[in-house]
């Protein structure tokens, strides 16, 4: 898609290195493995979003103006991650780089991708939390879903593509059926013993319990 979608568009730019469709993601990871940037990066943004939004200097928003002047279309995959306040930012980063007004996102395009029963956001209230004391409705106000449902990935393994499914639906307190915990033993080619594992922790201290 954003091959395509580049294609197209710098057909009509007079210059064929202006960035008309940007690549993002919210982590390093998410953004490497796309060919693209992380949103921070694309954006200048802080690593705090403290609020009310802080504008750029001019002289760092103008370097932002001169490479984005052409943008046309912002690209954000693993949307899931993004949280309400990362969203504003971007939406008056672009209002300040594009010099739009009010324009959410300095009217360009936004496509977002994503699956929101992946990972959420960290420290943030997920897009699509919509209890009161949000103040931040761009998700649902201003996007509309397109659901793709065809799988293509495991498209000539059914049996498979179903048990991901159910483990993506699956809640933390229901355990996993015999049948699938059994598809899942069968994919095992070998053992690892304990100490060749790497753990993986959200806090320092749990890591410090489990390395112990």
């Amino acid at each position: 898609m954003h091959y395509e979608i580049t294609k197209i568009l710098s057909a009509n730019s007079a210059n064929p290195d202006d960035v008309v469709v940007l690549l993002t993601a919210p982590t390093a990871t998410a953004a490497f493995n796309i060919g693209g940037t992380t949103l921070h990066q694309a954006f200048s943004l802080p690593q705090s979003l403290t609020l009310p939004y802080i504008y750029l200097r001019d002289d760092t928003i103008n370097k932002l103006r001169s490479k984005l002047q052409n943008l046309s279309i912002l690209i954000i995959d693993e949307i899931s991650m993004v949280g309400q306040r990362s969203l504003l930012y971007i939406s008056e980063r672009l209002r300040q780089i594009k010099q739009s007004g009010n324009a959410l996102f300095g009217n360009i395009s936004v496509i977002a991708v994503g699956d929101f029963y992946q990972l959420p956001p960290v420290k943030q209230k997920s897009l699509y939390d919509l209890r009161p004391g949000n103040s931040f409705p761009l998700w649902s106000s201003n996007f509309s879903l397109v659901e793709l449902k065809q799988v293509m990935r495991q498209k000539d393994d059914s049996v498979f593509a179903n048990l991901l499914n159910r483990l993506r639906v699956k809640r933390k307190s229901q355990h996993l059926s015999l049948q699938d915990e059994a598809i899942l033993k069968s994919c095992e080619h070998h053992t690892i013993p304990l100490k060749r594992f790497t753990f993986l922790e959200p806090i320092k201290r749990l890591i410090h319990t489990t390395t112990k």
